[in-house]
This record gives structure tokens, sequence and C-alpha cells, in this order.
């Protein structure tokens, strides 16, 4: 009897599965690759989705494209480099512009698919966080989409995590590890 619901429960999942990726998995799937958070792909979606299984397809497909990485491998041996411009005299603009042409430099030199940041948020009461006010909605939405509750996860520092990395900045709070996997270092912000 039991052995006979195991089976039924395994039939209806993979149906449910099919049915899911037959209706909107491939959309929702290409949507996360241009960059939309879970709030605007559910928008952009004619089909009626449930938004816990459009978060876990999107986190899937970040996780399948290495845009996120649950772990660095050998990451203890990169080399850490500190701009702590925090007990210097620049703040604002000026601390801004020094950390992200820094950023940027190593992005090119690695290629943006090697180079991550570590995001290391949690997701319950985010929008509390002294950082998250510096975000615009769309901003705040992808991170919320991606977070893992109590889990490290790095994120690819594409187009979307640098300009989601430029608003950080703005704040003294603003901590961050930068990881590039092809020169093995470590940028502590």
């Amino acid at each position: 009897m039991k052995e006979n619901k195991e089976k039924q429960n395994f039939f209806q999942d993979a149906l449910s599965n099919f049915t899911t990726e037959v209706a909107y998995g491939d959309a929702v799937k290409r949507l996360a690759d241009e960059g939309y958070s879970v709030r605007q792909i559910l928008d952009k979606i004619d089909y009626p989705a449930p938004k816990s299984k459009v978060e876990k397809i999107v986190f899937d497909r970040l996780c399948e494209t290495n845009v996120i990485l649950l772990d660095i491998p050998n990451i203890n041996s990169f080399l850490r480099i500190s701009l702590n411009y925090k007990v210097g005299i620049l703040s604002g603009k000026g601390k801004k512009n020094i950390i992200l042409e820094k950023i940027n430099k190593k992005c090119v030199q690695n290629g943006v698919e090697n180079s991550y940041i570590l995001l290391d948020f949690d997701c319950k009461d985010i929008s509390n966080k002294k950082l998250f006010p510096a975000l615009d909605i769309r901003a705040r939405d992808y991170i919320e989409s991606i977070i893992i509750r109590n889990k490290k996860i790095y994120h690819q520092l594409n187009f979307t995590m640098r300009e989601i990395m430029y608003c950080l900045c703005e704040s003294d709070e603003f901590n961050a590890e930068c990881c590039f996997l092809k020169s093995k270092e470590i940028i502590q912000i």
C-alpha cells in the first residue's frame, strides 16, 4: 500500500514538473537569463504560476548557468586583498569610484564568468537592513529572489550585480568579498 502511494506521488510530481516546463518553464529560464527578478518574471509570463515554483526555476537556472555558485573550491588558497577606505579620508563617491574601478578592472582581467561577489544576507526582514534602502525596487526584488536563508552564495559580477553593488557602495555599512577565480584573488571591501 505504501509503495503504491509512493509510486503515485512520484507520478504526480513528474506530471507536475512536465506541465510546469511546458507551460512556463522555458519562459522563466529565458527571463532569468536576462536578469529579471522573480516578481518581474511573474508579471511578464501569461500563465498563472506559483511564486515558489518560479523561485525554484530561477534559482536552479542561475546555478545551472554558473551565475550562482554555492561554493568556490580551494577558496582558502586565494590571495586576500583589502580595500578598506573607512579609515582613510575617502568616503561617498570617492570611495565608491575607487572600489568600482578596481572591481571592474579585475572583472576585465578575469572575465565576468570568473568574477563573483559573496552574498551572505539573511532574507527575513530584508527591507529593514541598513543597506537595502540604497537599492531601487527592481534591485531589491532581484536580491530577495536569489537569497537562500542562512546560506552563502556567490553571484557572478554580471551587469545586474555590478549595478546593485554600485548602489550598495553608497553606504559605509557595505562590506563585501569579490572572488576572482582566474587570478585566485579575493578583494575585501
